[in-house]
């Protein structure tokens, strides 16, 4: 008995260790894609907030705190599931946080469990790392956090966690994590993606953004909840697709033959057509996708949901720093958050530990719920 509770909790560390092996490859869009989407929410700020840009000089720190924010494991609390309410949660994985609560819990980050080695190389200078330096062994990337440092005039910071933040937006507008969808190595999107970095960008996007504005909304969550709905309603992920996955949305409304292949089309908010999915044959309820295969793994349908997705995370991630902006205006003319003192070392190393037990509590409580899992 002793012998098999054993290999029943081994085997989830083994694929656990895959999940984290595999992610600094396909953690949705991927590290330097980040960069390259973060830099364009740059650019796209600058353009529309004239009178309040971010300067050549703190732009390295956004791109560089988008890059670390996959850090293992912190990529766990990457998901949102705007139908379900959830984080990823998994049978194996266990259940994690909400990225928007992620994003504004620092207790959570300062826990045990987020207490490990970067993986990530930074692209600052020397020079650049020394003013953050401080943060170089912290793992709080918090909103809050972020507008206390630019409070109290050190940019730097603010712009570095400000780019963990906008890491997590941009990850609102992959499907995979808007639909539960864990998929390290095997999301035909993410892998699609990668191919656009800072030094090979998207020739097209500025054309993709002309007549179009940053979102604005009144506060952090529903920035988050916005871009997720609509990823997650209009767009399929690799093992999600069709209303036997969980999901009513979204629906093609046509079919259209192309080279023997019958591609679901759906009108977006413009009135303007995209490839949805591909199926093999036209027989049957598209609801019952057991009846043959579907895939989005197809070149044109890639295409088009990078053209739209790619376009709302940066539409969305100018407005979160707008808002940013607008949130430290707002605190400083508070008393209470401006006196606020973040807690001492030995106060983060009690919380960080509560929070590390009951992660492992939650995990193992998962991994041994059932005999059959």
């Amino acid at each position: 008995m002793e012998n098999r509770k054993l290999i029943k909790f081994l085997i989830p560390v083994f694929i656990l260790g895959f999940f984290i092996i595999s992610i600094n490859s396909v953690s949705a869009y991927g590290v330097e894609t980040h960069a390259y989407l973060t830099n364009e929410v740059i650019k796209f700020y600058n353009q529309n907030f004239p009178n309040n840009k971010i300067n050549e000089e703190l732009m390295p720190y956004l791109l560089d705190g988008s890059r670390q924010e996959d850090d293992v494991p912190r990529w766990m609390n990457h998901f949102y599931d705007p139908v379900y309410n959830r984080g990823l949660t998994d049978s194996i994985l266990g259940t994690w946080q909400k990225s928007k609560d992620w994003a504004q819990d620092s207790n959570n980050q300062n826990s045990l469990t987020y207490k490990v080695p970067t993986t990530i190389a930074s692209i600052l200078t020397a020079i650049q790392q020394k003013k953050i330096s401080v943060l170089t062994t912290e793992t709080d990337f918090t909103w809050e956090r972020a507008v206390k440092f630019y409070i109290q005039g050190e940019k730097e910071k603010a712009m570095l966690i400000l780019g963990h933040i906008l890491h997590l937006m941009e990850d609102k507008s992959v499907p995979d994590h808007t639909r539960n969808d864990p998929h390290p190595g095997d999301s035909p999107y993410e892998n699609y993606a990668q191919k656009f970095t800072l030094s090979s960008p998207d020739a097209d996007f500025n054309k993709k953004l002309s007549n179009k504005s940053p979102f604005i909304f009144s506060d952090i969550n529903s920035y988050f909840d916005e871009l997720a709905k609509y990823s997650n309603n209009n767009f399929y992920s690799k093992d999600r697709i069709g209303v036997q996955t969980g999901y009513k949305l979204p629906e093609p409304d046509t079919f259209e033959l192309i080279n023997n292949y019958y591609y679901g089309v759906k009108k977006d908010e413009f009135g303007n057509q995209y490839y949805l999915v591909l199926k093999k044959s036209r027989q049957g309820s598209f609801l019952l996708t057991s009846e043959y295969e579907v895939t989005i793994d197809d070149q044109l349908i890639k295409s088009d949901y990078w053209s739209r997705l790619s376009t709302k995370s940066v539409q969305y991630g100018a407005g979160v720093i707008n808002l940013f902006f607008q949130e430290v205006e707002k605190a400083k003319n508070d008393p209470n958050f401006v006196k606020t003192k973040e807690k001492s070392l030995l106060g983060k190393a009690i919380d960080s530990t509560k929070s590390f037990f009951a992660q492992v509590g939650s995990t193992v409580s998962g991994i041994f719920k059932s005999d059959n899992d």
